[in-house]
């Protein structure tokens, strides 16, 4: 298993790159189901696992798949 933070994680992936220091906001992560479950009572923010992507070209989503946008600030402004 790696740390939520990815203070374990020495080497670089061979393809793509490891993703941290992600935060939900309103749901939070299910360890159980490795899916996004409903908020703990009284938990505002969970922090994400760490994730890695793998580049695809011209990547096509699949129908009824929600492509949720990652914001950089609260405010959900800005640059995504």
């Amino acid at each position: 298993d790696v740390q939520l933070d990815g203070s374990d994680l020495r080497e670089h992936p061979e393809a793509g790159s490891y993703m941290y220091g992600v935060f939900l906001e309103g749901c939070r992560w299910d360890h159980k189901i490795h899916a996004l479950g409903a908020s703990l009572p009284k938990v505002l923010f969970t922090q994400v696992p760490v994730v890695h992507f793998i580049p695809t070209l011209d990547f096509k989503g699949k129908p009824g798949v929600y492509p949720c946008p990652v914001y950089k600030v609260l405010s959900r402004k800005g640059t995504l």
